[in-house]
């Protein structure tokens, strides 16, 4: 599976692509478990209900850039990869316009040299947390919430928490085994032929 940008740019791995993909392979080829090959590794995907349109996939464990969160434009946060590198910040003020007003510019800043993605939560209660992100590439987004299941002093409470996203994907993280890999579930569209 390869992915591009809205900007042409080539990404390394997309969850909600990967759903798709999955569900769509799943129509085509009436087969329920799929390995997919990404730019950042081997993802599983696997069929959740008749109707092939609700997918789960395996995203792999979160890794950690450094050890202590950095400030980048007055925001704290933490450097975490599980595919492509995310600055996950925790916010307690969170406007709908948190992401299109401060994403760029974190984005954009010298000390990430190949650009970044950027991700604003704001924690809802122990167990429900909610975000909004700004994707190298592609700007605000609805649909890439990989990294906020992770995220240093808030991995524990985080590591329990069902992340609920604008795309309408529930992230899951640590569930289903003791690997604490990411999984994420959820509806897809239905599927787009093209020539």
């Amino acid at each position: 599976m390869r992915i591009f940008n809205a900007d042409g740019s080539e990404g390394k791995m997309c969850g909600s692509a990967l759903r798709c993909l999955v569900s769509y392979l799943a129509q085509k080829q009436k087969k329920t478990r799929f390995e997919i090959e990404t730019a950042s590794g081997i993802k599983f995907g696997q069929v959740q209900n008749e109707a092939a349109d609700e997918i789960k996939v395996n995203l792999g464990k979160a890794k950690f850039r450094q050890d202590e969160p950095i400030v980048v434009s007055g925001f704290e946060g933490y450097l975490v990869n599980i595919g492509n590198d995310h600055f996950v910040t925790f916010v307690e003020d969170f406007p709908a316009d948190i992401a299109r007003k401060f994403g760029p510019e974190i984005q954009a800043d010298q000390c990430f040299s190949n650009s970044i993605n950027v991700n604003f939560v704001q924690l809802k209660s122990p167990v429900a947390l909610e975000i909004r992100f700004w994707e190298r590439g592609s700007g605000e987004t609805l649909a890439c919430r990989r990294p906020a299941g992770k995220g240093g002093r808030k991995d524990r409470e985080l590591h329990r928490s069902r992340l609920h996203d604008p795309g309408a994907a529930v992230l899951h993280p640590g569930s289903a085994g003791p690997d604490r890999a990411l999984r994420e579930r959820g509806r897809t569209p239905a599927p787009v032929e093209t020539c």
